[in-house]
């Protein structure tokens, strides 16, 4: 079986709360089929952060300002039937602050701040 490539790049504008704009956000990424038995998987995703300082309070509960996404992976076929893939997700942090509106003007500021990493483990059985 010959060694197969693929790569991708797209990009989106996906609407948000605040006032239904759009946040143009960009992503790349590729698959490589090292062998018939092994394919590796590496990803990058851009997206300007979408809450403006004035919006904090807002998003207390879901302080969605990171940026950039990298995600690296690699699935293994185990037997003619199963196969084990893993990734692992980088997320860098971002901070978004901004005065309280329910407080005196100046004094007291909300801070968010969002960063994520994550590792993935799954076994697939075919049928």
């Amino acid at each position: 079986m010959p060694r197969e490539r693929r790569c991708h790049w797209f990009a989106s504008g996906i609407p948000v709360l605040q006032g239904g704009e759009h946040i143009k956000s960009w992503a790349s990424r590729s698959t490589d089929d090292v062998s018939h038995k092994l394919s590796v998987r590496a990803g990058a995703a851009y997206g300007k952060q979408p809450i403006p300082s004035s919006d904090v309070l807002f998003n207390i509960l879901a302080p969605a300002v990171t940026e950039w996404h990298f995600a690296l992976g690699a699935t293994a076929k185990t037997a003619k039937h199963s196969e084990l893939s893993f990734a692992v997700v980088g997320v860098p942090g971002v901070t978004v602050s901004g005065p309280n509106p329910l407080e005196v003007p100046g004094q007291q500021r909300i801070t968010l701040d969002m960063h994520q990493y994550e590792f993935e483990v799954g076994y697939a059985g075919k049928y």
